[in-house]
């Protein structure tokens, strides 16, 4: 099975609705109405890009996953006294 992943980092889901709505998003609309798509509740504590991306991924909650923004506590080594970004390979 394959999966793509189709995100619109900051748009609304009301945004996409009226755009949609108004014949502006015709790809889209098909992809709706193939029976594909909906809207994702921002995770918490943290609405940043890196933890919601990490929910929408992994299924899981920032507090399992560990990713709570663009600069999470260790460091690709597990040096826990550094910083690195969220997506660095091995954080």
């Amino acid at each position: 099975m394959t999966v793509f992943w189709l995100v619109w980092d900051g748009a609304a889901a009301w945004v996409t609705d009226e755009l949609l709505s108004r014949g502006h998003l015709p790809h889209l609309a098909q992809v709706r109405a193939e029976g594909w798509g909906g809207a994702l509740e921002p995770s918490r504590p943290s609405c940043q890009t890196p933890p919601g991306l990490a929910t929408l991924f992994t299924g899981t909650a920032p507090a399992r996953h560990g990713v709570t923004g663009f600069w999470v506590p260790g460091a690709p080594d597990g040096d826990l006294t550094r910083s690195a970004r969220g997506f660095t390979p091995g954080v």
